[in-house]
């Protein structure tokens, strides 16, 4: 089910990404134009033409960011292993004070828990660049 969820979200977060890269390549390339060719816009007074030509791809740009991040919020696996390691701290504090379990127990089911969400986060990303090869 991980792996599904998992494949599913780098399917999705893909394209928009591609989008993204190339957007801002777009970006940067109109930036340098303009920077290059500054006394040329200011002879032909084309300044008001050249901002809105940024504004048009900076604004394209910040949609498919966020794009990204409304689904980047919404990874699943992510949101439950988070309120897994959540639920597991308050549980592991309610524990050492009562003397169940030492704070070093504690430390590395939570170290554990944590070095999981690290690769939680990076499953999409190898989904990813194992469904380009």
């Amino acid at each position: 089910l991980y792996f599904a969820i998992a494949y599913r979200y780098a399917k999705q977060i893909g394209p928009i990404r591609n989008e993204l890269s190339e957007s801002l390549g777009d970006l940067t390339e109109r930036s340098q134009e303009i920077f290059r060719g500054i006394d040329v816009v200011r002879s032909f007074n084309a300044r008001d033409n050249e901002i809105h030509k940024f504004d048009k791809s900076s604004l394209v740009y910040a949609n498919l960011s966020k794009r990204e991040g409304r689904l980047s919020a919404f990874y699943y696996p992510g949101l439950i292993l988070l309120l897994v390691t959540a639920t597991v701290f308050a549980g592991s504090l309610l524990e050492v004070n009562s003397g169940k379990i030492s704070i070093e127990d504690m430390i590395i089911v939570l170290g554990l828990l944590l070095s999981l969400q690290f690769l939680n986060f990076q499953m999409p990303f190898v989904l990813l660049n194992l469904r380009a090869a």
